[in-house]
């Protein structure tokens, strides 16, 4: 009984701390990112042990597809660079259309598909905002928010 308990107690602990993905966009194939970040290069190539990451330093920056590499403009100093891949993830302290974020996943599929990952209560914030009027009574936006998270 003691074990089952200890499970419970552990379990939404786990869930609570999650992080929400996003898919923000999949008709654009390009984005502007502002800060800095370090791209991991992925490609579905079962071959490749070690993954090609680079960084990139604080700056205004325009990811763009074209065909299966990922060009990356830094927009201050007219500089470019590629990566060839099917996945990428960047990792920094940037942000995207005005919002702070810290990881983003870029998939090559048939179209691009831009990913962000979330706390799970800076997701919540959004969707109740979006999903509930404001004056719904506190119960009702709590009962949301909970039916939201699971």
């Amino acid at each position: 009984m003691k074990l089952i308990i200890i499970f419970l107690f552990i379990l939404p602990l786990n869930l609570w701390a999650a992080d929400a993905r996003v898919l923000i966009d999949d008709t654009s194939s390009e984005i502007t990112l502002i800060g800095s970040f370090s791209l991991q290069c992925l490609s579905q190539n079962k071959t490749i042990k070690t993954p090609k990451t680079r960084r990139f330093a604080q700056s205004e920056w325009k990811l763009a597809r074209q065909k299966e590499s990922l060009f990356i403009f830094d927009l201050k100093k007219k500089k470019n660079t590629s990566c060839q891949g099917k996945k990428f993830i960047a990792k920094g302290d940037f942000s995207l259309r005005g919002r702070s974020l810290s990881h983003l996943e870029i998939y090559f599929k048939k179209k691009t598909e831009w990913v962000i990952h979330l706390p799970v209560n800076q997701y919540l914030y959004g969707v109740l905002a979006s999903e509930v009027p404001a004056s719904w009574s506190p119960e009702a936006l709590k009962a949301q928010a909970i039916a939201s998270r699971t």
